[in-house]
């Protein structure tokens, strides 16, 4: 059997039952975010995330520099969505002999500036050779209290944080021009386009629509997918204040995502269309901005689930942490979107490492 034909979920439950945990202080390994462990006092959280060139980037749609802050963060991510606090970093490269020596640099400047913020230390990695770039990062953090995908139960409200969609609006101009080309180091240095893709915006018929600081929110959107910020704060406090019982960071997109939650936790779930956060920047440049919002990844927003009796603390605290409340979990099995009065399938889509 191809891969092609084997989805990643059914990948990952075969891997499960071949390798089971043969130490008692492994908590959860195969199938979450992380993996967590048991230590003296707290847990132990590790996650190892792959960035393959041509699969996960392209060179051309950023710059070294970032790549490093996004390799890391990614990695960062999965901590946050388990609740743990990262502490330490390992860190594998393959290279291609051609590659200059100026784009390492750039990349280890990034990978070592979010490393600093994070107060994560790198503490060791391997160095290859290949064909492509290959980048292997794998993150330890700690945790008093960790959130599975698998908590959820029926009557649990449904939380993102941010705004959805966004970082796929953003590959979406990446792919339609090289804006980066003509910006250069615009994130790291503050500036923005100017009058970039006029002829992208998408205005509709008959009538005018608001475009959203029309240079400034490309570079808006390019940002959310070239420098993803990990949700570390929201993911401790949901877990440290018992608030979560199931949580994922949408990496694949929303929709595949709760997914996971839904599938890992045998439920099922109803999302409300009308509340789910559309950010002004998506609502300027398309006229039907769902497609990014419900399947589009890499946003790395925390997607969760609250009990009934936590809901009102998450509700105290939703302007500070950017929540939003945008639907319920249900008995049974498959996902619905309730949409003005209907009620019909919502079905898993996004990113798959080996479906066409």
């Amino acid at each position: 059997m191809k891969l092609s034909r084997l989805s990643e979920s059914e990948l990952i439950s075969a891997l499960r039952k071949d390798f089971p945990a043969l130490q008692r202080e492994i908590i959860f390994s195969i199938g979450d975010d992380a993996a967590v462990l048991k230590a003296e006092k707290d847990l132990l959280i590790v996650t190892k995330d792959l960035l393959i060139e041509s699969t996960h980037f392209k060179r051309e749609f950023g710059t070294a520099y970032f790549l490093g802050r996004k390799s890391l963060a990614v990695n960062l991510s999965d901590i946050a969505a388990m609740g743990g606090r990262p502490l330490y970093c390992l860190l594998g490269l393959g290279l291609p002999r051609s590659l200059p020596t100026t784009w390492v640099e750039d990349f280890m400047a990034g990978f070592k500036s979010l490393c600093q913020e994070n107060k994560v230390s790198l503490i060791g990695g391997d160095l290859s050779r290949s064909a492509k770039i290959v980048i292997s990062v794998t993150v330890i953090g700690r945790a008093r209290r960790f959130v599975p995908r698998s908590g959820a139960r029926p009557g649990d409200t449904i939380w993102i944080s941010g705004y959805p969609g966004l970082a796929a609006a953003g590959l979406y101009f990446l792919k339609k021009g090289n804006f980066l080309e003509k910006g250069k180091d615009f994130l790291r240095q503050g500036k923005f386009f100017s009058g970039e893709g006029k002829n992208l915006i998408n205005k509709g018929k008959g009538r005018k629509r608001k475009v959203f600081s029309e240079g400034k929110s490309i570079a808006f959107l390019i940002k959310a997918f070239v420098e993803p910020e990990p949700r570390l704060r929201l993911g401790c406090w949901l877990a440290e204040q018992g608030l979560a019982t199931a949580m994922i960071d949408v990496s694949d997109g929303l929709s595949i995502d709760l997914h996971h939650i839904c599938e890992e936790s045998s439920v099922g779930a109803e999302i409300e269309l009308a509340k789910i956060p559309v950010h002004p920047a998506l609502r300027s440049y398309f006229r039907n901005p769902w497609p990014f919002i419900l399947h589009g990844g890499e946003d790395y927003e925390l997607l969760f689930t609250v009990p009934p009796s936590k809901r009102k603390k998450v509700i105290e605290e939703s302007r500070r942490h950017h929540l939003h409340e945008i639907g319920r979990i249900i008995a049974g099995q498959g996902m619905w979107l309730l949409d003005g009065g209907r009620r019909r399938p919502l079905k898993p889509a996004g990113f798959t490492h080996f479906h066409p």
